[in-house]
């Protein structure tokens, strides 16, 4: 839990694109929410679904 919450937030400000914005006051402008979705959320979600995959294939394993 703890690697998602920091993933998220390197992915956030990477999507920021700060070093592209001439002025700052305009922080938000440069985040892209495409970019936040496919590196932020998708590998936390299938990293998800595949640790639960590996827990039930071991726990219908075991009986």
């Amino acid at each position: 839990m703890v690697f998602a919450v920091i993933w998220l937030v390197v992915i956030f400000f990477s999507s920021l694109q700060l070093n592209q914005q001439a002025d700052r006051e305009r922080f938000y402008e440069g985040f892209s929410i495409s970019w936040f979705l496919l590196l932020g959320i998708t590998p936390i979600l299938v990293g998800g679904a595949f640790f639960k995959f590996i827990l039930d294939r071991k726990k219908s394993n075991s009986k």
